[in-house]
């Protein structure tokens, strides 16, 4: 592979990378919603809910120029380059098990069969403070 030879050729290859940098900017801001919300949900104070996501992509970025120059250059150490797209990859999907089963979880109640009270104070409060 080598430079592009025509005008063709660089413009498909500029169209190519605009296209690519439209999914990774609208992925990683998705990623970064999810995450965020979930340590946010989870207690984390203010600083986590945004070093975590950003943690996580960075491993899955760095991991795939880790490939990118591993394919490029020869396989130095496959499982330098592989392990940490694994590792983020799991964290993603894990981060969105999480997500979608505290959304599914109904509220607590107490063995009376009410809402419990806690979660009934919470609730007021919320009602109060967006009103």
């Amino acid at each position: 592979m080598g430079e592009p030879s025509t005008y063709a050729d660089r413009r498909n290859q500029r169209t190519t990378i605009a296209g690519d940098a439209v999914l990774v900017l609208i992925a990683a801001v998705v990623s970064f919603r999810h995450m965020h919300e979930l340590c946010l949900r989870h207690g984390e104070d203010h600083l986590a809910p945004v070093l975590i996501p950003l943690a996580v992509d960075g491993l899955i970025v760095v991991a795939s120029m880790s490939i990118l120059l591993a394919n490029r250059y020869g396989p130095r150490d496959g499982l330098l380059a592989w392990s940490p797209l694994v590792v983020g990859g799991y964290e993603l999907l894990m981060s969105r098990i999480r997500r979608v089963s505290a959304q599914r979880r109904p509220a607590p109640r107490a063995r009376t069969g009410r809402t419990c009270p806690t979660r009934s104070a919470k609730n007021a409060r919320a009602a109060v403070t967006r009103a």
